[in-house]
């Protein structure tokens, strides 16, 4: 068991590559990274490839666009890493009322498969880019938080911003996606696509919250 209010104040004085290390060591093979090959989603890939490179990829695909699909298969090609791909169906049609709109269909699939495909790789820590300048809901996010189902989150790039994570990939030759649009995060793409949701209580997030 991981004590939460230990454990965040000694990750802010760790840099990225020493907070990845640090999750390794705590839960192994059952930490699993997921992409969704957003703009500026190859730091992330680049340095678990660099530093956990036996990690668990996934990636849900809410309706990627042409660049996004062929950004992906560039930056798995460069980086050479597999990365499990699974692709929302579909919506239902001939509904003469839908009970519910295209963009929450694409939120509730994107989900739904996220936790199976999680499930399936009996994990127990999920490690992901997000950052807290990101959307509102983020500000709130710690390094670690624990779901109510007792799965871990872990953000090793919470404290970056988009400057950092442009000068990495300069620095990295690391391509870059400009063309990147989730169709679940709404038309602003600020809005919370639903995966990062799942499980967390309106509690302080410095107990067992995710």
């Amino acid at each position: 068991m991981i004590s939460l209010q230990q454990a965040n104040p000694y990750l802010e004085g760790l840099n990225e590559v020493e907070r990845i290390l640090w999750a390794r060591q705590q839960w192994g093979r059952t930490l699993v990274l997921t992409t969704s090959f957003g703009t500026y989603s190859a730091v992330m890939l680049h340095l678990v490839k660099q530093h956990a490179p036996d990690t668990p990829i996934i990636s849900v695909d809410t309706g990627h666009n042409a660049e996004t699909l062929a950004f992906a298969e560039r930056l798995m090609h460069q980086l050479d890493i597999a990365v499990e791909r699974h692709r929302i169906p579909a919506p239902p049609v001939g509904t003469d009322e839908p009970t519910e709109t295209a963009e929450e269909y694409l939120q509730r699939a994107k989900v739904d498969i996220l936790e199976q495909a999680l499930r399936a790789h009996g994990t127990q820590a999920w490690m992901s880019g997000v950052q807290r300048n990101e959307t509102d809901h983020r500000r709130e996010f710690q390094f670690v938080m624990q779901r109510a189902d007792g799965l871990y989150k872990f953000h090793p790039l919470l404290d970056w911003d988009s400057r950092r994570l442009f000068a990495y990939c300069k620095q990295h030759q690391l391509p870059i996606n400009d063309d990147y649009f989730d169709p679940a995060k709404g038309k602003d793409q600020k809005q919370e696509c639903g995966i990062h949701l799942t499980g967390m209580a309106n509690e302080s997030f410095t107990s067992s919250e995710l």
